[in-house]
């Protein structure tokens, strides 16, 4: 979320991903990326375990 709030991936398009960073950090949060992603991050390491 640094990343993104930062600018990082969007230097020469400023504003990009304000949509996207708004939806995350949104009470409402329409794709759970905020309330999943811990068991996201758990998913990938025994993905990238195996």
């Amino acid at each position: 979320m640094d990343l993104l709030e930062s600018g990082h991936f969007n230097r020469f398009e400023k504003g990009l991903f304000d949509s996207v960073i708004g939806a995350i950090r949104s009470r409402h949060d329409p794709w759970l990326v905020a309330a999943d992603f811990g068991s996201f991050v758990e998913a990938q390491e025994k993905a990238a375990a195996a």
